[in-house]
């Protein structure tokens, strides 16, 4: 295998990991009532983060 390849196929399963990770994350933070099913912000707005 040669190594272009497998940089790309290592960068495809990060992207992967991390999208099933935010994924789960959130399914869990909605499925236990910590926050409401539309009550994410996409522009993260409140969340402490300086502006």
């Amino acid at each position: 295998m040669n190594t272009t390849l497998l940089s790309m196929l290592g960068f495809l399963c990060w992207t992967l990991l991390l999208l099933v990770l935010m994924e789960t994350i959130g399914s869990k933070l909605v499925l236990t009532g910590e926050v409401p099913a539309n009550g994410f912000n996409p522009e993260n707005f409140g969340c402490g983060a300086p502006r």
